[in-house]
């Protein structure tokens, strides 16, 4: 019984790195709209309110993904995993039962490159076009990576929730056992 509710723990645990990581990569999803949407209204030059709002949000995303951590272990930045918590293929072991345990596993956002998104390519058509493109693409595989952890985490709350509901079963039983 005490094991299963560790097990529960744990893939609570779990639910939770792949939440914290779920909510930055929905923010630079938000954020990758707002400047898609500032790409596609622009008409001729960008205004300074555009240049600089393009230039927060994409500095934001940069920060997102240098600093979405777990107890220490860095969930989006592919340059700082290989450590003993998180491997360099952005696995993170989980133990989960007695004698195993499974992997959860994090896609590396910096590989992204957002470094390259400038507001330099919205002054004129050619590179406002070139910057769109980039911008959706980023926003594709990020939607991508969005929808995997929502249902990763889904999933493993799913899980823990199961394990808890097994651990108050074997309780009743060996209550149950013990009045006989």
């Amino acid at each position: 019984m005490r094991t299963t509710l560790q097990n529960a723990d744990n893939v609570t645990e779990a639910a939770s790195m792949v939440g914290i990581a779920n909510e930055s990569v929905a923010t630079i999803k938000s954020n990758l709209e707002e400047m898609q949407a500032i790409i596609e209204s622009i008409t001729t030059t960008p205004t300074a309110a555009q240049t600089s709002t393009y230039n927060a949000l994409k500095d934001q995303i940069v920060s997102l993904i240098s600093q979405t951590e777990y107890n220490g272990i860095t969930l989006l930045d592919g340059d700082n995993w290989g450590t003993e918590q998180i491997d360099t293929n952005g696995n993170v072991y989980i133990q989960a039962y007695k004698n195993g345990g499974f992997n959860v596993n994090f896609q590396d956002v910096e590989a992204l490159n957002f470094g390259q998104l400038t507001s330099a390519n919205l002054n004129n058509a050619t590179n406002r076009a070139t910057e769109l493109s980039r911008v959706t693409n980023k926003l594709g595989s990020i939607t991508i990576i969005n929808d995997i952890y929502t249902n990763r985490q889904s999933g493993l709350e799913y899980q823990a929730e199961n394990l808890k509901g097994q651990s108050a079963l074997l309780a009743q039983a060996v209550e149950a056992r013990r009045q006989q």
